[in-house]
């Protein structure tokens, strides 16, 4: 049976590996990135947009539903304690700074991650299993430039528009529950929102 120290030495020797190993990867990603930038001609074009449509536009629907119903739980749970203070116009306030500068990109973040993320995870361990990487490595392709490059880029794209696309999703569904809740048009909701929504956030 292992004792407690020998279970410690284990776990800080798996952690210093796995350590090693991601620095090692983003070393790999890094110099993969900048042979790219100097020879502009190796950039996968194709697959790049690929993987835009697979993470960024197929993410749409479930990142829309989600970040909808965060934005009138918040408004919902918001305005039942601001109705109390007779400061029903701040909820404006509340939705749209918690999800423009919080819960947008956490939501997006967490949606790829678990969508995208384990999906390329699939995809790259299915290929190691197989042995299609060191077939690519002795043909002399960089599995990098290849098969990490192209969705790093793709992703660099989709979550900034992502994020957008769930931060008006996201206030659009406290405006909905303002509405039904405190009585607050969306006229003057948006009007509100013009105010107190600077671009800084």
């Amino acid at each position: 049976k292992e004792n407690f120290l020998e279970k410690l030495g284990k776990r800080a020797h798996q952690m210093y590996r796995d350590i090693t190993s991601f620095i090692t990867f983003i070393g790999h990603l890094f110099y993969a990135f900048f042979h790219t930038l100097l020879k502009p001609k190796d950039i996968r074009f194709k697959e790049t947009i690929y993987h835009i449509h697979q993470s960024g536009f197929n993410a749409i629907i479930i990142i829309a539903l989600t970040s909808f119903l965060v934005g009138m739980v918040i408004s919902y749970q918001g305005s039942v304690q601001l109705a109390k203070f007779g400061a029903d116009i701040f909820i404006v306030d509340t939705v749209a700074l918690s999800i423009t500068r919080e819960l947008g990109p956490m939501i997006t973040a967490i949606v790829i991650a678990g969508r995208s993320g384990s999906a390329y995870t699939a995809e790259i361990g299915a290929m190691k299993i197989t042995e299609e990487i060191a077939a690519m490595r002795t043909m002399g392709f960089d599995p990098y430039t290849f098969l990490v490059l192209p969705r790093v880029i793709a992703l660099m794209v989709a979550l900034p528009l992502l994020i957008f696309f769930a931060d008006i999703i996201g206030i659009f569904g406290g405006m909905v529950a303002a509405k039904m809740q405190l009585g607050i048009s969306m006229n003057l909701f948006i009007e509100r929102l013009y105010e107190i929504l600077e671009v800084k956030h």
